[in-house]
């Protein structure tokens, strides 16, 4: 028995005991599984994640050592653990077999020069020494695809300047077979491609044995055909459920949820109705009638099955999926249309707020635009982003609120461009390019740890009080919280850009650009944690980016009555913001604070500590004490209303500084990094 397949339209012949069938001819990589970009030779492009099976400079034809497939696949119904490849375009699951490699001289199939159970794109030539043979697998389980590629292949008569790239593709689940055309230039084989089951049945693509690439040199996968091999008798109604599309983690509060189904008509009838069957757990089916449609022979098609999902309580949902009817008639393969999908539904604790950090300046001749376009993402995503900006030094003489601070976020991240953002520390784009597509994909991802802050201002010094509450333990050491507080709008910084007020503008990191290493996270064991930043002396506008700001001596608040705090968890092993918040602003001082005398910062601190006063300081006794009580240093403030303290000497851990004014005591936990 024989099929042939023309170049761009099936030949429609059936048998009714045929073992496979083939679809037309099409375009790119089968289902999109290799989205790589491979088509160079090993050493020359090919990307990492390859092994090579057979190198080139084979004179004749050779077979490769036996390779193992990677996963179950059933070839013509059986089981078939192992394949070998030959130099010259033939794999075959015939490993038993003592025939000698088929040479470079290819015919029609059957021939008996290819043992049975083959896949031929024979007729290749690996001679030349960057021709090779190489194999990988990509996707997950139960969907991988396995490519054996002949890398750099010619024709017999090999020019060493001309190549073709074809590849044999094994699909899990489905047991597809693929042939993919992927690169040629200049080079003319006369090929046979096709599958040879036995010596009386065979599926040949036309015009084998004269089959010409059709790929031209591109090396990405942007000109590739490709050609399928379906195991089976073509049927009159048979869907194939290619994928079901529903969130891996969902929030309740979300629901009813739709899936979304994408299905390809591998029966002979057009589908104008299908039904699904839907089970959440292995509980009673629901069906759900799709109709309306009109997908032809080997058409796919979208489709929404609306509302069809509505958990209310958290856990794990195993969904399964399947087809139950066709146009009201069964569906003739029950193989191919089910799917199984595990969901978490989890509460509205898990939500994540996501952080967007914009670099920019007010010198930039696009950064209006692109302030614009963030902020606009901004207003219709309240509650769920957070925003700090940093105003660079560049172009020109850049931002006058360019700060070091801003800069270490910049070379943090080595974002090379203005007017760039960083989203949750693991994507970075254009401020152009943000759309609402990729900020849903990271409110999809799901957040273990809930993050609450406040602050209070009292002229220049910000409190601020955070609570860390992990819903997971988080293994490693190196969480890092950081703590920014900004100026909701500054408009004395305005210059050539075209923007006259400027949003959420950082003007100090707490206590610096390193935050607090706040190192793992334990599951329930809430994490509090207490800042004080004091703006000093008075307010200044530099000039331009290259007279920055000096925050040991003034400040470029413009209204103390306008700021703001933000917040946020990072992973620096990965970057990763894994939660951030808004700070709720409180009127007054918090409780702690109002008994006390005097302020401590930074706090944890390396070099230095300075005590600010916002009492009466005269005579003031100022004392440094260890853990366990022992005096460290000691002095006495006069008139001053800051005292520092050098504590570079002194070993990390937890000291204590206590004042004695006018009588009163108060002591302050200092913590020496």
């Amino acid at each position: 028995m024989k099929k042939n397949l023309l170049t761009m339209a099936l030949l429609c012949t059936t048998f009714s005991f045929a073992q496979y069938y083939t679809l037309p001819v099409a375009n790119g990589n089968p289902n999109n599984v290799n989205q790589e970009d491979f088509e160079y030779p090993p050493g020359g492009g090919l990307p990492s994640g390859w092994t090579t099976i057979m190198t080139g400079g084979k004179t004749n034809p050779t077979w490769s050592s036996n390779e193992t497939i990677p996963f179950t696949f059933q070839f013509n119904g059986a089981n078939v653990t192992s394949y070998k490849v030959s130099s010259s375009g033939v794999l075959t699951f015939n490993t038993g077999t003592a025939l000698s490699a088929p040479s470079h001289a290819n015919v029609s199939l059957p021939s008996n020069l290819i043992p049975s159970q083959s896949i031929c794109v024979w007729g290749l030539s690996g001679k030349g020494s960057n021709d090779a043979i190489v194999t990988k697998t990509f996707g997950t389980a139960p969907n991988r695809q396995h490519w054996i590629s002949f890398n750099n292949y010619s024709e017999p008569a090999t020019f060493v300047n001309h190549y073709s790239y074809f590849s044999i593709v094994l699909e899990e689940n489905s047991d597809r077979i693929y042939v993919v055309d992927q690169r040629n230039f200049g080079a003319t084989p006369s090929l046979t491609v096709g599958v040879q089951v036995s010596a009386s049945e065979v599926y040949e693509i036309s015009p084998s044995p004269n089959y010409a690439p059709l790929a031209a040199n591109s090396a990405t996968r942007t000109d590739n055909k490709h050609y399928t091999f379906v195991p089976g008798s073509q049927l009159t109604e048979d869907v194939f459920v290619k994928s079901i599309d529903i969130k891996v983690n969902v929030f309740l509060s979300s629901a009813p949820f739709s899936i979304d189904a994408t299905i390809e008509n591998m029966g002979s009838t057009t589908i104008n109705e299908v039904v699904f069957g839907i089970s959440v757990n292995g509980g009673a089916a629901t069906q759900v009638t799709i109709n309306g449609l009109s997908v032809a022979q080997f058409n796919t098609a979208s489709i929404n099955l609306a509302n069809s999902w509505s958990p209310t309580v958290k856990g794990a949902y195993t969904i399964k999926t399947w087809v139950e009817t066709i146009n009201q008639n069964p569906d003739l393969n029950n193989s191919n249309d089910t799917l199984v999908k595990i969901v978490n539904a989890y509460g509205n604790e898990n939500k994540r707020v996501s952080l967007i950090e914009t670099f920019t300046s007010s010198t930039s001749p696009t950064s209006m635009s692109s302030n614009a376009h963030v902020e606009n993402f901004l207003n219709n995503n309240v509650g769920d982003l957070t925003s700090l900006k940093y105003q660079m030094n560049s172009p020109g003489s850049g931002d006058p609120y360019f700060t070091s601070e801003g800069m270490a976020r910049k070379q943090f991240y080595a974002v090379s461009n203005i007017n760039s953002i960083v989203l949750d520390g693991q994507i970075e784009m254009f401020s152009q390019q943000l759309n609402q597509d990729s900020i849903d994909k990271r409110l999809e991802e799901v957040a273990f740890v809930t993050l609450s802050a406040d602050y209070w201002v009292n002229g220049k010094i910000v409190y601020i009080t955070v609570d860390i509450d992990p819903l997971e333990t988080f293994n490693g050491q190196n969480y890092v919280l950081h703590t920014a507080v900004y100026e909701k709008t500054t408009t004395q910084n305005a210059k050539s850009s075209g923007e006259t007020t400027f949003h959420n503008v950082m003007k100090k990191l707490v206590p610096d650009e390193n935050g607090v290493l706040i190192g793992g996270l334990n599951k329930s064991a809430t994490v509090n944690q207490s800042l004080t930043y004091i703006f000093k002396g008075n307010y200044r506008l530099p000039s331009n980016a290259n007279n920055q700001i000096n925050h040991a001596t003034e400040h470029s608040v413009e209204n103390f009555n306008d700021l703001g705090v933000v917040v946020w968890i990072q992973n620096h092993d990965n970057d990763e913001v894994i939660q951030s918040a808004y700070a709720g602003y409180t009127v007054g001082l918090p409780e702690a604070e109002k008994v006390k005398s005097f302020v401590v910062y930074p706090n944890p601190a390396k070099e230095q500590v300075t005590i600010h006063f916002t009492k009466t300081s005269n005579g003031a006794n100022v004392l440094l004490l260890d853990a366990s009580g022992q005096l460290v240093n000691s002095g006495v403030v006069e008139t001053n209303d800051e005292h520092t303290i050098d504590i570079h000497n002194l070993d990390a851990g937890i000291y204590y500084i206590k004042v004695i004014n006018a009588g009163n005591v108060s002591i302050e936990k200092l913590i020496i990094q």
